[in-house]
């Protein structure tokens, strides 16, 4: 199995890149196109799948998007791979990295 990978882009036309640890949005214009992240997702097997539970990350897989296990959610980025959360076998490891997928609302 592979993430599949998408590239995620605001409605100005700015692309996710990496800087400094920090997943930041930019203009993608000049030297700054070749920095751009795509976005690379799995399923979470463990969770319902009418609800579309996805693991989310970035350098190929290599990095997840956690939003952490304490009271309030932190968004951070986890030296850890989509297909082995994919791959694992308890669900309470893969959940602080599993995030839905929505399909109504605006993205204006």
């Amino acid at each position: 199995a592979e993430p599949f990978h998408y590239v995620v882009r605001d409605t100005e036309q700015r692309g996710l890149c990496l800087h400094n640890g920090h997943l930041v949005a930019t203009s993608l214009q000049g030297a700054n196109a070749a920095q751009e992240e795509p976005i690379s997702v799995v399923p979470n097997r463990h969770l319902e799948r009418q609800r579309c539970p996805l693991i989310v990350g970035i350098q190929g897989g290599t990095k997840a998007l956690s939003c952490g296990t304490g009271p309030k959610p932190q968004l951070k980025l986890e030296e850890v791979g989509l297909l082995d959360l994919f791959s694992r076998q308890g669900k309470e490891e893969a959940t602080p990295y599993t995030f839905y997928k929505t399909f109504g609302g605006s993205t204006h």
